[in-house]
């Protein structure tokens, strides 16, 4: 995600993490639009996936945006 976005591998750790859970030992609450597992063929990789949060606002957005 980082190359794609042109973010360092830090910067996407961070953002994955308020669109998930939060950062951990922070007090801000994660937005709970993804979940994070660990990719099971490569331990260092984040699988990401959208919760029902997360697809209810992509509903959202595609209708605003296509109508």
């Amino acid at each position: 995600m980082s190359m794609e976005l042109g973010l360092t591998a830090a910067s996407a750790s961070r953002v994955t993490d308020i669109l998930s859970c939060g950062r951990p030992g922070r007090e801000a609450d994660g937005l709970n639009l993804i979940a994070k597992d660990t990719d099971p063929t490569n331990r260092r990789r984040q699988l990401l996936t959208l919760t029902p949060a997360g697809k209810t606002l992509a509903k959202q957005m595609k209708t605003m945006i296509y109508g």
